[in-house]
């Protein structure tokens, strides 16, 4: 294993970090992997410890690295709870290849989901199923964009009481 040295050239110090931030991006690379495996080559204790070791490494990975692992692992199946609910309260980079695919998101991490950025309300706010609770979450962020996506939409059911909130919002505007 490499050893930091106190004397090096600031390219030999770069070159370390970046040495250690590929040695993490192929960890997690790896990790993602056997979460991508099939149900029957990985039991559920295994999926969740490697998901909380995914938790814990995630930091320490940058945008594009976390970014790249959350389009992989979306298209795979639903992560376990804690790693899920990481990457969708990441930058919108990494949570919308979660949003996006889905379709099994509990309503509770959207709800978290909603309150993060108006990129994130605006593709949660297209998301197929949207039930009342998340529907005001949404609506409650005073998101304009978002407001608009779920005001057009015939399938969502918006509560009187979100209406006349809206309503009051507009005539103090």
């Amino acid at each position: 294993m490499a050893q930091l040295q106190t004397s090096g050239t600031p390219e030999q110090i770069n070159d370390f970090i970046r040495g250690g931030h590929s040695l993490r991006a192929d960890l997690a690379g790896r990790l993602v992997d056997v979460l991508s495996l099939p149900v029957e080559q990985v039991n559920e204790n295994e999926r969740v410890f490697t998901a909380d070791i995914l938790v814990q490494l995630f930091d320490h990975l940058p945008l594009e690295v976390r970014a790249e692992l959350s389009a992989r692992i979306s298209v795979v199946l639903c992560p376990p709870t804690l790693f899920l609910r990481r990457m969708l309260l990441d930058d919108i980079s990494v949570a919308a290849p979660m949003i996006d695919n889905l379709t099994d998101i509990p309503d509770t991490l959207l709800m978290e989901a909603a309150t993060m950025s108006p990129q994130h309300r605006a593709r949660i706010s297209r998301r197929m199923r949207l039930n009342d609770h998340l529907v005001e979450t949404i609506i409650a962020q005073g998101d304009i964009e978002a407001t608009l996506l779920l005001l057009k939409r015939d399938d969502v059911t918006i509560s009187k009481q979100c209406i006349e909130d809206l309503v009051l919002q507009t005539e103090h505007n």
